[in-house]
């Protein structure tokens, strides 16, 4: 490392006169006369959830801002963050792939097009706040200007530090943190640091708890499938039953029905039999025997 490249690598360095005037909202901690990192207080939640999640490895993402000024001088504000999806994770180390790179410049291009990378942040869990040689080498190569940052988070120790260029080399600054978390997003809760090591835990100590879930999985299918099969029987034998009921009433429609005599509601006319000699009397018309 040469001498300009440790003169370069300083806050003092930092080139702000094109930077924007902006007053910072509520601020956790005391603005100073010198350039600060503020944090907004949904990008540490951010951090720490992404870092509560896996307690067993390191994590990563990079920082999203700006730099802006006011009446005290210049300072960066992280305004988003990005989870660095597919970086190599282990234990004590984490790197970042290409394939990370291609993810966060992805999101960049769609989400934060008027804004900077300004940093990146990892985890330590367990194991304090401090930045080893690859993380140096990280900052070396990648975040490399006057105003980039790195933060690290021990979730479960549940410290946390930035680091800022001083005279090329990352030292520990105090963070302030700017509260934009509205009421509505407060009532969501964080996992605590207990339960994210729990979990990991359960994690070490059963791992056959997949396979159990997949075996049971296997047999809902098989269940699933009996009945199935099933209802498709069932099916079948209504679409019998229905058609046999229909083809035996057409059926029984067509049977003819034999003819029966209506009997008349009047009485057949009576005749009275013959007298002796073959002579009958004839019926008498009252109109004409009284006419």
């Amino acid at each position: 490392m040469t001498e300009t490249d440790t003169v370069d690598r300083d806050i003092s360095a930092i080139q702000c006169e094109e930077w924007p005037m902006r007053i910072p909202g509520a601020l956790l901690g005391s603005r100073e006369n010198k350039f600060q990192v503020v944090f907004s207080q949904s990008v540490l939640d951010e951090i720490h959830l992404h870092g509560q999640g896996s307690t067993s490895i390191e994590v990563c993402g990079v920082l999203v801002g700006n730099g802006y000024r006011d009446s005290r001088g210049p300072y960066l504000l992280v305004e988003h963050c990005i989870r660095g999806n597919g970086a190599r994770a282990r234990s004590t180390n984490v790197t970042f792939t290409a394939d990370t790179w291609a993810y966060i410049q992805e999101v960049m291009d769609r989400d934060h097009a008027d804004q900077k990378m300004i940093g990146w942040y990892h985890t330590h869990p367990g194991f304090g706040i401090f930045l080893s040689d690859m993380d140096v080498f990280i900052c070396d190569n990648f975040f490399n200007l006057p105003w980039q940052i790195a933060f690290v988070y021990d979730p479960l120790g549940g410290d946390e530090g930035n680091f800022v260029w001083c005279n090329g080399k990352p030292q520990r600054e105090a963070v302030l943190i700017e509260d934009d978390v509205t009421p509505l997003s407060a009532n969501v809760p964080l996992i605590s640091t207990a339960e994210a090591a729990a979990g990991d835990r359960a994690q070490a100590i059963d791992p056959s708890l997949e396979e159990l879930v997949e075996a049971k999985i296997l047999e809902l299918l098989i269940r699933v499938r009996r009945l199935e099969k099933r209802q498709k029987k069932m099916a079948a034998a209504m679409v019998f039953l229905a058609s046999f009921v229909i083809i035996w009433a057409l059926e029984f429609s067509s049977v003819p029905v034999p003819f029966q005599a209506v009997p008349t509601t009047q009485p057949a006319p009576s005749v009275s039999p013959p007298l002796r000699g073959g002579t009958t009397v004839q019926p008498v018309n009252p109109r004409k025997a009284g006419g």
